[in-house]
Order: structure tokens, then sequence, then C-alpha cells
């Protein structure tokens, strides 16, 4: 158990400093990339690499999810899974590359908007091979290096980015630097892996595909659901309003993305280690469970309750007036980041245990839920539409998902885990309401409320306290013995 601890905490630090970086310098770059294009360039930008999502989840079947678990086991017979996961997807996104053409050329979009979206689409060969690698890394519990290899990839792409777009190649400049920083990684992760773990074993074995294509059905479902549910608002929204509009929507669903690192960079790091440790000792995995459970609540009400208070401030500081449209979609999506948080987490626990079928069943009714509402709501009510679809989505998502595991995350953990944090939340928006002429200070105040009433409410336990007592000892040494 101890030994378990270590590495998830390892591979958690590394995962979520690594993405974080990663997080800071895309956001960054995004916002510059939607100051350069405005908002209507910016909406066109989001809408071609929305369409190509919506699609890709046919070319990676799920294969992703399932290579990490398998390798993770450690198993011999699993040797040539990687290859053959590598050669099998490549074939799979030829044929949605001509799903792609196909569905593009159904739409009423330009001849230019439809060139972007097959050079986009090209994407997805790139990834049939990057993928596995970093599966293969991350199954092995190198997410140090697979970090590191995601840090260089992004790099490079804000790099010829920012080249490609002073030379005034608008779009197309970004797309082309995507795909460049794609194959860079994937060439990187190549040697990476032939010198490090010994290369790949390649030993084709066409009759495994059907197998591969059979065994990944419920991750396939899981990432078709997901992508649906996260871009079909975007693409409805084309259908019926303008770039413009799509601009504002994907600049505040941008910042939603950005929040819910933290949360991503843990589950992206346990999820190998809880697939080793849970074929080995499944006991350990349901008492660290119900423990993260607890801290994605503290971690995410604050970050919603933050966001909904200063939206109007946080859209004009990174975005500018330009895009002050925004403020009403980040307000309504903002509830939806501490759902995002637990469902995440719950879909890689149910996944961790095996029960990937009823993972995709949930995950499928809800992306339904969302379709529907996106189709009916969004011709008419468009932004508010689109954000309130996806929160009222991730609710549904959440609550399918504890009917699943109510074995392992019982309801009274839930409410017992949840009314402390929202509590504490509740007083720092009065706070932030009462301290909004200063933003820096609602802040730190906001966040110290937060802290001190979580204390007081007993949200916090033992363990948690002994952290933040070596925390402000290092700050407030006279104050510290008060924690």
């Amino acid at each position: 158990m101890n030994t378990f601890v270590k590495v998830v905490a390892r591979n958690s630090l590394v995962t979520l400093v690594s993405r974080l970086l990663v997080k800071v310098i895309s956001f960054g770059f995004t916002i510059w990339i939607a100051r350069t294009l405005g908002h209507e360039d910016f909406g066109r930008y989001a809408l071609i690499w929305s369409f190509v999502t919506i699609f890709a989840t046919f070319s990676d079947w799920g294969l992703g999810m399932y290579t990490i678990r398998e390798l993770a086991k450690g198993n011999a017979e699993n040797n040539h899974l990687a290859a053959n996961v590598i050669t099998f997807r490549l074939l799979l996104a030829g044929v949605t590359v001509l799903l792609i053409l196909g569905a593009a050329q159904f739409t009423a979009y330009s001849s230019q908007r439809i060139s972007h979206i097959i050079l986009a689409s090209t994407i997805l060969f790139l990834y049939a091979v990057q993928d596995p690698l970093d599966s293969v890394l991350q199954a092995n519990e190198r997410v140090d290096i697979s970090s590191l290899l995601r840090i260089t990839g992004q790099l490079i792409f804000v790099g010829l980015g920012t080249l490609f777009l002073l030379a005034g190649w608008g779009i197309t400049g970004l797309i082309l630097a995507a795909l460049c920083n794609v194959l860079v990684t994937t060439v990187l992760s190549w040697q990476t892996i032939r010198q490090k773990l010994g290369g790949l074993q390649w030993k084709i074995r066409p009759r495994l595909w059907l197998k591969l294509f059979t065994v990944a059905v419920p991750f396939g479902v899981i990432g078709f659901s997901l992508n649906w549910s996260q871009k079909i608002d975007t693409v409805v929204l084309s259908l019926y309003h303008t770039d413009t509009m799509i601009g504002w929507y994907n600049a505040a669903y941008s910042l939603i993305l950005g929040v819910t690192i933290i949360s991503n960079s843990l589950n992206v790091a346990l999820f190998p280690s809880m697939s080793k440790e849970n074929s080995l000792d499944n006991v350990a995995t349901q008492k660290i469970t119900a423990r993260i459970f607890k801290y994605l609540f503290i971690a995410s009400l604050p970050e919603a309750v933050g966001l909904i208070a200063t939206r109007q401030q946080v859209i004009n500081i990174l975005y500018g007036p330009e895009f002050a449209p925004a403020v009403v979609p980040l307000a309504i999506l903002a509830w939806s980041v501490p759902l995002l948080f637990v469902s995440e987490f719950l879909r890689y626990r149910a996944l961790v245990m095996h029960r990937e079928n009823e993972a995709a069943a949930s995950i499928l009714i809800a992306a339904l839920v969302n379709i529907i509402l996106n189709i009916l709501f969004i011709p008419r009510y468009g932004l508010v539409a689109a954000a309130t679809t996806t929160v009222i989505t991730e609710a549904l998502l959440v609550v399918l998902y504890l009917q699943k595991l109510k074995a392992e995350i019982p309801a009274r953990i839930v409410v017992a885990e949840f009314w402390k944090p929202a509590a504490a939340s509740a007083l720092m928006l009065v706070i932030f309401i009462l301290a909004a002429h200063l933003l820096l200070w609602a802040i730190v105040l906001g966040g110290l409320t937060y802290i001190g009433v979580l204390l007081l409410l007993g949200g916090l336990g033992l363990e948690e306290k002994a952290l933040l007592q070596k925390f402000f000892k290092r700050l407030f040494p006279a104050v510290s013995h008060q924690l």
C-alpha cells in the first residue's frame, strides 16, 4: 500500500506539474490566438477542431484507455499489443478521414472551411501512432517522460504557431503547427521507448484486430459519447448562429477546461497505478477512492465560485472587451466544474474495476440527452442553451455514475463530503460579493475564508490538517500552532 501511494504521489505530482505547465502555455497561446484572430476567426478555428473531434473516436475507438489498462498488468501475452494497436488504428484513421470528408460535404460550409477540416483531420494518422506509444510510457509508469514529451510538443506548437500567425498564415498556419507538434512528439516517443524500454515487439496479427475492436467497444462508446458531449454544441451553433457566437462560447469553455486540469492530471496519473494495484489488492483501491472523491469536492467547489464571482474581470483581462458576451456562458458553465472533476474520476474508477460496459452505458445516455437538448434549444437560445445543456449533462452523468458505483461510494459519503465544502464555498461567495471592487483582496480573503470554514466544520481530517500546518508553518510560523 505504501509503495502504491508513493508511486501515485510521484506520478500525480509529475503529471500535475507538467500538465499545468502545458495548460498555462496552451491557454496563454489560446488567448493570444483569440486576440490575434478576433472573435469571428477564433470561432471558425474552434469549429474546425470540434468537427474533427466528434469523428475522432472512430479512429481511436477507445483503444488508448484499453491499452494502458492491459499493458499496466505486465502480462507477457500483451507484449505485441502496442504494435497491433498502432497498425489497427492507422487503418481506422484512414476510414475516419473518409467519413469526415463525406460528412463535411453534406454541410453548408464554405470550400475553404471544408479544406481546413480535411487538413486538420490528417492529424488522426499521427495520433494513431503517438497515442499507443504514450500508452506504453504511461503503462510502465513513466509519466515523467510522457510529461516531458507533452511539454516539448506544446512548445513546438506555440513556437511554430506564433511564426505562422506572424507570417499571415492564419488558421492554416495553426493547423500545420498542430500537425508538427504531434509529428515531433511521435518521433521522440518512438526513440525513447526504443532506448528506455527496448522498443516495441512487432508481431502483427490481423486476427487480433477483430478482438481489439470487440473488447474496446465500451471504451469506444465512452470516447464517442464524451467527444460528442463536449463538441456537438459548437457544431450545432455553427448551423444556426454566427462564427462570432462560436468564438464567445469557446472562449468561456476554454476557461472551464483550464481549471479542470488538476482533476485530469490526477486521474491520468492514477489510472495505470490503480489498474495494476486493483489486480493485486482491490481493497487498497477502494480505500483511496473515497479519499480522492473528497479531495475533488474540496478543490473544485471554490474554483467554480471564483469563476462565477470574477467572470467579468476574467473575460475582460484575458480576452478583452470584444469577448464580453462570453461572460454569460462562463457564469453558467462554472457550475459544471465540480461535476467535471467528479465525473471523470468516477469514470476512471469504473474502468479500473473492469466495469467499462456500465460506464459506457451511463455516458451514452448522458450524451444522447446532450445532443437532443442542443438540437432543441440552441437554434433559439444560442449561448445560454449550449452552456446550460453542458451543466445538465454533467449532472446527469454524475448521478448515473454514483448509482452504478453506490457500493464503492454510498450516498451517505456523498452527502457527508459535499455539504461542508458547499457551505464554505457559499461564505466564500459572500466575501467575493462584498469585496468585488478589490479583486486581489477578494481572492485572498475568499480563499482564507474557505479554508477556515472548512476547518471549523471538520471538513479536513488529521492528515489534511497536518499538511496545512506544514504549509502555514513555512509562511506564518507564529500562527501555525493554531491549526
